[in-house]
């Protein structure tokens, strides 16, 4: 199961609708093979759901870049 998901409100969405970001977490320093079969097919399996987007960040500024651009002005938030 991904370390967090993150519902965007339509209001606050760049799209005007309300969708899902789904990120798993790994160590900046990280590598791809830090994931394994079972991460790679739960982002694999919420891609595939309309609306949700999923992602493997290495590191919280990875994570934030995938993040900002659904939201309606990102830089309101304390990140």
């Amino acid at each position: 199961m991904p370390d967090h998901f993150i519902i965007v409100r339509a209001d606050q969405c760049v799209y005007g609708r309300t969708i899902g970001l789904v990120v798993e977490m790994k160590r900046i320093d990280g590598v791809p093979s830090d994931f394994s079969p079972e991460q790679i097919e739960w982002l694999e399996a919420f891609s595939e759901i309309y609306d949700v987007e999923s992602f493997g960040a290495y590191g919280a500024k990875e994570a934030i870049a995938f993040v900002s651009p659904f939201i309606i002005n990102p830089k309101k938030y304390d990140w």
